[in-house]
């Protein structure tokens, strides 16, 4: 019983410093894991710039 509470303990720790190493990366490499919001926000603003300008072009067609 006590060995078995033993390893039991040490594996408990091996995954504690596992989980603080990997928030440490985490926290460290963000900017591979975030989306960069702001690229996505100018390109659709384009995009609805790009279309507004062909349905003017259309209009003026007509």
């Amino acid at each position: 019983k006590r060995q078995n509470q033993f390893i039991l303990n040490r594996l408990k720790k091996g995954k504690e410093l596992r989980k603080e190493a990997d928030v440490k990366e985490v926290e460290t490499n963000i900017h591979l894991i975030k989306a960069p919001t702001g690229r996505v926000k100018t390109l659709e603003k384009k995009m609805v710039q790009v279309i507004q300008e062909e349905d003017d072009d259309d209009m003026e067609e007509v």
